[in-house]
């Protein structure tokens, strides 16, 4: 039984009813600077710069998979995304419309889930996205799209002054923005966790049908991770099949608490583990049982 195995079988004792799905591994690669800033002029209350992607980088970078495995990862990532819309068109809450993913350390795939996502969610007419580099000590969203020595995230939360929504870069895909990191430093952790912070998020949420989704630090490598997660109506907590341990995954659920919009996402499985399995989604996280055993619906969609 592998690590994983051991973790979501763990991890099914704490109840709840599995509906959930996975997303696929990104190949290995070193974030850099995509260097595709193109300043613009738009119209008063649009972003005031915007980018113009490069999807050939991207995918240079690992981000994107490559072309003979585009159908079937778009088809995983809509998947994963239909839940999260569902869970943040049913609740009344603006946070329900916060989303984070993480991981429990680094190198699981969070950054690559994480774009992955927001593209998706940019097809989306009735809602459009403002990815988040929340990563603080290691921006790696900023940095491949260029914007990493952008005011952003802290900069806005240290000084109530400060517009955040002007600190927001548009991109050539319409329903896709960003928001750097900003501007770092020892105190991060306590601007995470300030009033200040608390109510740049309350701002950035309460714009009308804008789904904000934070790239998070891993949980067990920072403390920034466990205080943005106070802010998240939703968790999407990425394990790597056969590389995460499971004392890690155990680690990162109890950091996350006995809370609802909790799930795992499992990258990188292949077609053959997944038939063993279904996933949990939603306050059940969780959870490996053998396909044999369950006649509920599941979802296997796999990397």
């Amino acid at each position: 039984m592998s690590l994983i195995e051991k973790a979501l079988r763990k991890t099914r004792e704490m109840g709840g009813k599995p509906i959930a799905s996975q997303a696929p591994t990104a190949p290995a690669a070193t974030p850099d600077r995509v260097g595709l800033a193109e300043p613009a002029s738009l119209g008063r209350g649009a972003p005031t710069r915007r980018l113009k992607l490069d999807m050939d980088w991207l995918r240079i970078r690992g981000m994107i998979p490559p072309d003979d495995a585009q159908r079937r990862h778009v088809s995983q990532i809509r998947s994963i995304k239909n839940r999260l819309l569902r869970a943040a068109q049913s609740s009344a809450s603006a946070s329900d419309r916060v989303i984070m993913i993480t991981s429990a350390l680094s190198g699981d795939g969070k950054t690559f889930c994480s774009i992955s996502i927001a593209l998706s969610l940019a097809t989306e007419r009735d809602f459009h996205v403002l990815l988040v580099d929340g990563d603080v000590p290691k921006p790696n969203v900023g940095q491949l799209f260029g914007i990493d020595s952008a005011p952003g995230l802290l900069d806005a939360a240290r000084d109530p002054g400060l517009d955040v929504e002007q600190m927001i870069v548009g991109t050539d895909i319409p329903g896709l923005d960003l928001l750097s990191a900003g501007r770092g430093g020892v105190e991060a952790a306590e601007i995470m966790s300030s009033s200040g912070m608390h109510d740049v998020i309350e701002r950035l949420a309460a714009v009308p049908n804008r789904i904000v989704l934070f790239d998070s630090p891993p949980l067990l490598q920072t403390s920034e991770a466990a205080v943005l997660a106070q802010y998240a109506g939703q968790v999407l907590l990425v394990v790597r099949e056969a590389v995460t341990p499971q004392r890690a995954v155990q680690e990162s659920l109890a950091m996350l608490g006995d809370r609802s919009g909790v799930s795992l996402v499992l990258n990188g499985a292949t077609d053959s583990r997944l038939e063993k399995y279904y996933y949990g989604y939603g306050q059940d996280y969780g959870y490996g049982q053998e396909s044999a055993e369950s006649d509920r619906p599941r979802e296997v969609v796999g990397g």
